[in-house]
């Protein structure tokens, strides 16, 4: 059942994996690197959630069946206790059965002695005997007839005497005996009924704790296929992102191997010398003055803009160390590890913040100022390695597209998004991934 229970999980986790696969150009194709980041946050965050949920859900399990094992190890001991008590009170029942028989038993005896009583006195009576033992010896009728009735009453006596106090004493203590067996076996039964009740409390109990540890694992098991979901959209991201890099390589080595157009000088044009004009005589031979010409005003042509070279997207930075990116505040509030993918620097509201390295915008967020939680941030693509991300800004100091060099003010400390307190949240990408900054600052 658990082989089955394994394989189902590989199967299913094998179907999401290709259905996300297929999913993702869809979901992501529009995306920029910075939304595929902001969503690997939301996944980083959501996956950190889960594992704490299956973690507590992991331990109510085991504090269950801890619980429920007590539980069943309590029902066995009630159930020993309730058996113990019926052994019990099946002897004190066969000790009472045989106590009254023995009381009848004695009863009977008492009541022959009493009949053997009355035929004794019925001999006296016939002897003559009708008054009281005096009248008995007085009124016979020789000394041997007074020896013999003297003798006879004697033993009469006696004996009956004797039995009927031994007969009498064994039915007290039979009594007292069976109403002391009475008294235990009350008390048994009484034992006996908090046992009952005890066990059908613990019975109720073990029934709702079952039902709870079977809530709990389903629990478990829901978190768990969702964190698997989860593990495998962010490994489908983390492809995307790469693939997208790697597109924005392309075209920046396309954009390198564009040649930038050398400037041509501006040629000023050689001015057509003004023509004199011959002198006209008028019909009296005298020369008449040459007519001033109205000057053509000479039009320059427009000079061709010299364009400024601007830094291409692939210029080589790669040998370029990193920067501390807060320059003067040292401490770290928060180090990368624990669902916690950068390092958060803290610092007085508006404390510059400076480029890591060299490299060019690719997103100065400084409107929205939740910003996928990191509240106003920017994004800087340094190579096809390195890229690094700055969040909870007060401000941005910086537009999309822009080229910054190491060291130049990005934004300015703040407090906006998902944050506690004013600081510099600062992330490394490497190849696509979050590394801890702490490696290259």
């Amino acid at each position: 059942m658990k082989l089955f229970s394994k394989n189902m999980k590989r199967i299913t986790a094998a179907v999401l994996s290709a259905l996300l696969l297929c999913a993702a150009p869809l979901s992501y194709a529009d995306d920029t690197v910075a939304d595929m980041e902001a969503k690997q946050t939301e996944l980083a965050n959501k996956k950190a959630d889960l594992e704490n949920k299956i973690s507590s859900l992991e331990s109510q399990e085991a504090d269950k069946t801890e619980y429920l094992t007590l539980l069943s190890e309590k029902i066995d001991t009630i159930k020993e206790q309730i058996d113990t008590a019926n052994s019990d009170i099946t002897v004190l029942n066969t000790s009472i059965k045989k106590l009254e028989k023995e009381l009848s038993d004695s009863a009977d005896q008492i009541s022959d002695t009493m009949e053997l009583l009355k035929k004794r006195l019925a001999v006296l009576y016939s002897a003559g005997c009708t008054v009281g033992t005096l009248e008995i010896l007085f009124n016979s009728e020789s000394l041997h007839d007074f020896s013999m009735r003297a003798e006879a009453v004697s033993t009469i006596t006696r004996h009956d005497k004797q039995l009927i106090d031994t007969v009498a004493a064994y039915m007290n203590e039979t009594k007292a005996q069976r109403e002391e067996l009475e008294k235990e076996k009350t008390a048994l039964a009484d034992a006996k009924k908090l046992y009952e009740s005890s066990e059908e409390e613990l019975k109720q109990l073990e029934s709702d704790n079952t039902a709870l540890l079977e809530q709990i694992r389903s629990d478990k098991s829901s978190a768990e296929t969702e964190l698997s979901r989860t593990e495998e959209e962010e490994y489908v991201l983390a492809n995307m992102m790469s693939a997208k890099i790697a597109e924005m390589q392309q075209q920046m080595a396309q954009a390198k191997a564009t040649p930038t157009p050398t400037p041509v000088p501006t040629v000023e044009p050689t001015p057509t010398p003004t023509p004199v004009p011959e002198e006209e005589v008028d019909d009296n031979g005298n020369v008449m003055p040459t007519p001033t010409p109205t000057p053509v005003p000479t039009v320059k042509p427009t000079p061709t803009p010299t364009p400024v070279p601007q830094p291409s997207y692939d210029d080589d930075y790669s040998g370029e160390s990193f920067a501390w990116p807060v320059p003067g505040w040292t401490g770290v509030s928060c180090a990368f590890g624990n669902g916690h993918y950068g390092m958060d620097i803290p610092a007085s509201r508006g404390t510059p913040i400076v480029a890591s390295r060299s490299g060019r915008v690719m997103t100065a967020n400084g409107s929205d100022d939740w910003g996928y939680s990191w509240g106003y941030y920017v994004s800087i693509y340094h190579d096809s390695t390195y890229s690094t991300l700055y969040a909870h800004m007060s401000s941005v100091a910086v537009s999309e597209g822009q080229w910054v060099n190491k060291g130049d003010v990005i934004g300015y400390v703040g407090d906006t998004g998902y944050s506690f307190g004013d600081h510099c949240h600062f992330e490394v990408y490497q190849n696509g991934t979050r590394v801890d900054p702490s490696q290259f600052v």
